[in-house]
């Protein structure tokens, strides 16, 4: 009987692996079914990126691509601060735009800090609302570039900010619906 039970805890180890590696793609499923603007593939590489998002739970997800938010954030921040060095001084509008993404994307990370905070919390209500915030840096990025009628330099980085603020927020509105 106890060798029954200690295969029986080894199989369960052996498999367990395999379960938590599907809270990706389930994960990724729901959220792409419930946003048109989600793609499946996408959100499943952005987690295969990070290792350990196959080891964790929803709530792990949450955090995971929060901070994956983050570090698209300070990959902005500093092309930013590299296009306003080059930019020619005196009043330029670019300048002006650059200056305007800069604080949107300031202001977004310290919404994604926030938004870290009450996901740890388990406050998924208010981490909607700060991840909503962020989410918009990017959009509001371009609009300034395209209300002084100039093509942004920015344009890809922001998508991809765009999408990994997307899937955050779609995985918390998840978290908020199940509490």
């Amino acid at each position: 009987m106890a060798k029954s039970a200690l295969f029986f805890l080894f199989l369960l180890s052996l498999l367990s692996p395999l379960a938590t590696a599907d809270v990706v793609v389930e994960t990724c499923k729901t959220i792409a079914a419930g946003d048109p603007l989600l793609n499946y593939k996408y959100c499943v590489s952005l987690f295969n990126s990070v290792p350990t998002s196959h080891n964790t739970d929803v709530k792990g997800l949450a955090l995971i691509s929060t901070q994956l938010a983050t570090q698209k954030i300070k990959h902005l921040l500093a092309d930013i601060n590299s296009l306003l060095k080059s930019a020619q001084p005196g009043r330029n509008p670019k300048t002006g735009c650059l200056k305007t993404c800069e604080e949107l994307y300031t202001d977004a990370a310290d919404n994604l800090q926030e938004s870290a905070q009450t996901i740890k919390s388990s406050r998924f209500v208010d981490a909607q609302i700060t991840l909503g915030a962020a989410l918009d840096a990017g959009s509001d990025c371009e609009d300034s570039f395209s209300e002084a009628s100039l093509g942004s330099p920015l344009t890809s980085d922001n998508n991809d900010y765009t999408n990994v603020a997307r899937v955050a927020l779609a995985i918390v509105a998840q978290l908020s619906g199940k509490h």
